[in-house]
């Protein structure tokens, strides 16, 4: 556990052999599993850096913990092969659903369109669409059938023939 975002980020790099010169990939670095530990930045830290996310929840840190867990358990279905979980949005939208995140709880979509066109846009708070999407996809097929399709080219695409 990290005091700072920039401690959790060093230590990412120290784990995974990362040369000390590379940049934060994103503002959003709060937790991750990495080389089977689990690293995240402190309760107050979280609370700082994405004060929307980590006041949704009393329990919003436990669940970020859970929600890097969901990541490695995803890897482990799909026999090791993180290329297979799909575009950011779905296995982003996964982690968010499993490890039981109320983040915008609320967002509905109810098209696939809709769902698709919001998952595209770069902007903030960006979990709160992916999670919606695939709560919206989950009406159309089960969870076992995304999860297999998900790192498929043809992902999208096919999505739209639900």
């Amino acid at each position: 556990i990290f005091s700072t975002q920039q401690e959790l980020w060093d230590r990412i790099k120290e784990v995974n052999g990362i040369t000390t010169d590379i940049p934060m990939p994103t503002s959003g670095l709060v937790a991750g599993l990495e080389a089977r530990r689990l690293l995240a930045v402190t309760p107050e830290e979280y609370q700082r850096l994405n004060p929307t996310y980590a006041s949704a929840q009393k329990d919003s840190w436990m669940r970020l913990l859970a929600h890097e867990i969901a990541h490695r358990r995803h890897v482990i279905i799909l026999g090791g092969n993180e290329d297979d979980m799909g575009p950011t949005w779905f296995f982003e939208g996964f982690a968010v659903l499993v490890s039981g995140q109320m983040i915008d709880s609320d967002l509905y979509y109810t098209s696939t369109d809709a769902a698709l066109t919001q998952v595209a846009e770069k902007k903030p708070e960006a979990y709160s669409r992916y999670v919606a999407a695939v709560r919206f996809f989950l009406t159309k097929t089960t969870l076992r059938e995304l999860v297999s399709h998900a790192g498929k080219a043809d992902f999208e695409p096919w999505l739209k023939t639900l």
